[in-house]
């Protein structure tokens, strides 16, 4: 398989809409007659090799989909992926766990200033949280932290990898614009 079918293959495997000939030209750098013999050329490598996609190209330029002959499989899949999206409220607790592990439900609560016991549920329950322990204070409140399916869906490898909280400090003007936004506000 040549590089430029290879990159075709690629970038239409990432693409959600299809892409016209003209546009995977300005992106590979390629000429316009050239990605159209590449693009056919795959399309009959996909097919000559019975996989599980195909090559279709619309009105719009080209896109990749499912083959008619897997699409069974493919359902069933998807009625099994769960689709539920995660609330800023889940987004914001998440965070909190990950860089302040092992945490208790009540020091995230207390960090993010709300109550955050549906929030750390629904994280345990979907797989990116779990129980590693208790705490020695009184009362023994559960340690939480993150799971392999939260690295996972992270793209990572481990918890490491997360970014230093530093860097998401803003720069020195943007904390005088906050600053002199609260003032005004407060005139």
């Amino acid at each position: 398989m040549d590089q430029l079918v290879r990159a075709l293959e690629a970038i239409l495997f990432l693409g959600d809409e299809p892409m016209s000939a003209e546009r995977l030209s300005e992106v590979t750098g390629e000429t316009q007659e050239d990605v159209e013999a590449a693009l056919d050329r795959l399309g009959e490598q996909l097919e000559a090799s019975e996989r599980g996609i195909q090559l279709r190209k619309l009105t719009k330029g080209y896109r990749m989909y499912t083959h008619p002959a897997v699409v069974g499989y493919v359902e069933k899949f998807l009625a099994a992926i769960d689709r539920r999206r995660l609330t800023q409220a889940a987004l914001e607790t998440l965070a909190i766990a990950a860089y302040k592990q092992p945490v208790t439900r009540s020091e995230v609560s207390r960090i993010r200033g709300v109550n955050a016991e549906a929030a750390m549920s629904s994280l345990t329950e979907k797989g990116y949280l779990k129980e590693v322990g208790r705490d020695d204070t009184p009362g023994q409140p559960f340690l939480y932290g993150t799971t392999p399916y939260f690295l996972e869906q992270m793209g990572m490898l481990e918890i490491a990898e997360l970014p230093p909280l530093e860097s998401f400090e803003p720069d020195d003007q943007t904390k005088e614009q906050i600053v002199l936004s609260f003032t005004k506000a407060l005139e």
